[in-house]
């Protein structure tokens, strides 16, 4: 059979080829962009570094605040005093033997206030001899609390919680008129040995509290027809420390007497928490953001008294962290499009404020930040959670 030779093709239909193959190649090309930028995606994972808050300064605390800086609360003042002995601790000193004292509750059961002198002797149920150490007058139909001190030296004046008759009233009144001891008589052997710095700061502390506890009972009794506040800062001033003895002095035990100006501010602890924290807030830079607050970190301390001690001045002190916001400038995206991922990183380990970071790519095998920035997320996570390292 007889083959039929092809015909070239002529030179403008080659020209019509050349350009549909071209045209399709650009086509290509296009849609391979197209198709680039609508998948390319970047998330840019952020482990910021907290940084330290702290707001510190004075609030007014008073009956009914008006303006900015002040909070409800109720401020308490009065004077307390008070005397006790302290009896040295016997490490480092001689065992000596001493009158045995303590105190004693008087109690009168009669018509009749009763005087009783110095020196009156009340006998304890054992029959240890004690005298009364100072006059004192007990109220008709009342008690009072008065020291006494065991006649004989020893040991044996060391007795437990009794009942005391008094022998120089009449046979009449003894059952009337009698005394009662809740603790324990001391000092019938002393420990003698120099008196320290240390024992004199343990005596005022221990008296001090004491007075302080006095104070608080009696504040929380003036203000429970108001309100009862949970919050309390409370400010001592001695007025009066009369010691038996001088640091140095070889003793065997020391006696204390104590007057204190005790001043106690009472609020409620979430009206000032809350007044802390938004001052915190406000402190707050531009582009961060308050993660922790530590309420329980909470001081105060009392500065003084105001308005004819109507109110009170009171340091407060409130700390909490902060870190990056997404609107943080440093976060910007149009500071990382078209970037490749070093460079990012660059930019980011440059600020204080970011512990570390890592950049995921979709598809994974994208090597440079995307140009929309749509397509690219920040993420700025908890500090707690594991580290991203940064590669140097």
């Amino acid at each position: 059979m007889r083959k039929i030779a092809e015909r070239p093709l002529s030179r403008a239909l080659k020209i019509y080829q050349n350009l549909a193959i071209g045209f399709v190649i650009v086509a290509c090309l296009i849609l391979s962009g197209v198709i680039y930028l609508s998948i390319s995606r970047v998330s840019i994972v952020i482990i910021p570094k907290p940084q330290l808050l702290k707001v510190s300064g004075n609030v007014k605390i008073l009956p009914l605040p008006s303006q900015a800086g002040e909070i409800s609360g109720a401020v308490y003042s009065a004077t307390f005093s008070a005397s006790e002995r302290f009896p040295l601790s016997a490490e480092g000193g001689t065992a000596v033997e001493g009158n045995a004292h303590g105190e004693v509750s008087l109690i009168n059961n009669t018509t009749q206030a009763q005087p009783l002198v110095k020196n009156t002797r009340v006998v304890a149920e054992s029959g240890v001899i004690f005298r009364l150490e100072e006059y004192v007058t007990v109220p008709a139909n009342g008690q009072l609390v008065a020291k006494v001190k065991a006649d004989n030296v020893g040991i044996e004046g060391e007795i437990p919680p009794s009942k005391f008759i008094i022998p120089g009233l009449p046979k009449g009144l003894q059952d009337k008129i009698y005394a009662v001891s809740l603790t324990v008589m001391t000092g019938g052997v002393a420990y003698v040995r120099p008196l320290t710095g240390a024992d004199l700061l343990h005596a005022k502390e221990v008296l001090s509290k004491k007075l302080l506890e006095q104070g608080i009972t009696a504040g929380r009794s003036a203000i429970a027809d108001t309100v009862a506040y949970d919050g309390l800062v409370s400010g001592i001033t001695t007025n009066k420390e009369i010691w038996s003895a001088k640091e140095g002095e070889t003793v065997g035990e020391i006696n204390l007497e104590l007057t204190q100006e005790i001043n106690l501010v009472f609020y409620n602890v979430v009206d000032l928490a809350n007044y802390a924290e938004r001052e915190l807030a406000a402190q707050v830079p531009a582009g961060f953001r308050v993660t922790v607050v530590n309420r329980g970190d909470l001081s105060t301390k009392f500065v003084e008294v105001k308005d004819g001690g109507s109110a009170a001045i009171v340091y407060v002190n409130l700390n909490g962290q902060a870190v990056l916001s997404e609107d943080a400038q440093v976060l910007s995206k149009d500071r990382f499009v078209g970037r490749a991922p070093h460079e990012v990183k660059t930019l980011l380990k440059a600020s204080e404020a970011i512990e570390s970071a890592e950049l995921l790519f979709t598809p994974f095998w994208i090597k440079r930040v995307p140009t929309l920035e749509d397509h690219i997320s920040i993420e700025i996570r908890d500090p707690n959670e594991a580290e991203v390292v940064l590669p140097e």
